[in-house]
């Protein structure tokens, strides 16, 4: 796993999202309903998670795939998302501030 050192947080793991999750992490705006796609590398038991915004969903699954993939094609299926890491505590600062509203 990741690490980034964030200004708010410290040091903390990382989370990925797409752009535009990041981008409204960033902006501070409500998050987007998420969902979870991930892609398991069993080769390497490494398994790669994601939260995509419905947008970057119905693109991720536009070949009739599903949102869970694996060995060399998940591991380029992935990547291709264009996903970004995040702070964890962001992340989740984020998610609870949208539970409150």
């Amino acid at each position: 796993m990741g690490v980034v050192l964030c200004p708010r947080h410290g040091r903390q793991g990382i989370a990925f999202v797409c752009p535009h999750v990041n981008e409204a992490l960033l902006n501070h705006n409500p998050l987007p309903r998420m969902s979870s796609v991930s892609a398991d590398f069993d080769f390497h038991d490494v398994k790669m998670e994601a939260a995509l915004c419905p947008e970057c969903t119905a693109l991720a699954t536009s070949d009739g795939g599903s949102l869970e993939r694996f060995g060399d094609q998940g591991l380029d299926w992935f990547f291709e998302l264009s996903v970004e890491p995040v702070c964890t505590g962001c992340l989740a600062d984020a998610k609870s501030e949208d539970d409150l509203r």
